[in-house]
């Protein structure tokens, strides 16, 4: 009884199986559209491909050019923070002229 259950459950393989080393090769003409679709399809495949890797390899040259950019315009807005607060005290430390001439 057990090897009965084995070979219905594994009946759909074994047909498959059957299916596949009895089919005969086919005499049919195969026109060029068909070549010309699959070439199309296997030619998306590895465009697909090639772009994936190469996004992925551009990732981390991407994500440091942000940082020396980001690191730059922190560098540039500390540096006019600077200058501005040395202007503001160089006036507040010359005395005002008087422009009330009488």
């Amino acid at each position: 009884m057990n090897t009965k259950s084995t070979l219905i459950k594994h009946m759909p393989a074994l047909t498959a199986a059957g299916l596949l080393l009895a089919a005969l090769p086919a005499q049919a003409y195969v026109g060029p559209g068909a070549g010309i679709s699959v070439l199309g399809a296997v030619w998306g495949v590895v465009v697909a491909v090639v772009v994936v890797i190469g996004g992925l390899l551009f990732l981390p040259f991407k994500i440091m050019l942000r940082k020396r950019k980001l690191a730059k315009e922190a560098a540039e807005a500390e540096a006019a923070s600077e200058e501005t607060d040395t202007s503001q005290k160089n006036e507040q430390a010359s005395p005002e002229e008087d422009t009330s001439s009488t």
